[in-house]
């Protein structure tokens, strides 16, 4: 039997969107989190960090991957955390055009990438995390032991935790969370949707979250099989985490407005089993029956598609 497959569409475009511009992109550590990286052309490998129970932090000065290099999260030296905390407080865009690794762990490791300034993931961007991922251009992660792992005011010596994380403090006018790629193409029968060349996809049953001002995905393919995908525009407010069997919940009671979320050229959000929570910039719309949204405004054209196979 074919499993269940809820899925979100937009054909055409609402969205023109920026091309992805490779930058002089570099992973640096900012000397703050015993961070360790080793690097071979656009290659980079992280070692070492600062270990908090469970909890392993990196600070970087950027943190931006080039088309066809990777960043590889190497936890030969620390092998037992559950989750990687990562700030980056260079000031600088996070262009991320190739792959995001996390090896040598014996547990599934989850991956936090906080910056501030924005994130843009390009169309050969790759995820190969053992567990959740969260894209975030938060000022800050908030604990539930009231610490605070800050990315901006860094004068100060980061106070870090092994509590478990409790939420995400959005400044008043958050960065924007851009994702480019080549679209979704189509099954042998043409009826379905599927990833194309293109995907930023979890592990089956994690989470997939990008949580930003706005959000921008123009010819996106997000993929969390039987797990979540987490779309959140949102400023000035924190946004709650709770943790889950698939990763993480999310809660905007606290948030002070929405941003806008768009989709366009092709995107595709592919979820078995699960339910898509988008966040947007609009009052609810029976359009999205399987959806939650929130704010003034959601533009649907070009036929738009939301439904479950």
């Amino acid at each position: 039997m074919k499993a269940p497959s809820v899925y979100l569409t937009l054909l055409g475009g609402i969205l023109a969107g920026g091309m992805f511009l490779p930058a002089m992109a570099q992973v640096t550590s900012d000397g703050t989190t015993n961070t360790t990286v080793n690097s071979i052309g656009n290659n980079f490998t992280i070692l070492n960090g600062l270990i908090k129970g469970s909890n392993l932090f990196h600070s970087f000065s950027n943190f931006s991957v080039p088309t066809g290099g990777f960043a590889k999260f190497d936890l030969s030296n620390t092998p037992n955390i559950t989750t990687i905390f990562s700030r980056v407080t260079g000031g600088n865009v996070s262009n991320i055009d190739g792959l995001i690794q996390t090896l040598n762990s014996k547990n599934a490791v989850s991956l936090f990438l906080m910056n501030p300034n924005g994130i843009i993931f390009g169309s050969n961007a790759k995820l190969d995390i053992s567990g959740s991922f969260v894209g975030t251009t938060s000022n800050s992660i908030k604990f539930s032991d009231g610490t605070e792992f800050k990315a901006v005011d860094t004068t100060i010596p980061p106070l870090l935790t092994m509590s478990v994380p409790v939420g995400l403090q959005m400044g008043s006018n958050a960065s924007v969370i851009k994702v480019q790629g080549t679209g979704y193409i189509t099954n042998q029968s043409g009826s379905t949707p599927i990833a194309g060349t293109s995907e930023l996809k979890v592990q089956p049953g994690k989470t997939l979250a990008l949580v930003g001002g706005n959000l921008q995905l123009n010819g996106a393919v997000l993929t969390a099989k039987q797990g979540h995908v987490e779309l959140g525009g949102v400023n000035g407010g924190t946004v709650s985490l709770t943790p889950d069997a698939r990763g993480y919940t999310f809660g905007y009671e606290q948030m002070q407005s929405f941003g806008d979320i768009q989709l366009a050229q092709k995107s595709l959000l592919d979820i078995s089993l699960s339910i898509t929570r988008i966040f947007l910039n609009i009052a609810q719309s029976p359009t999205f029956r399987a959806f939650q949204g929130y704010g003034r405004e959601l533009g649907l054209t070009n036929k738009a598609r939301c439904g479950i196979e």
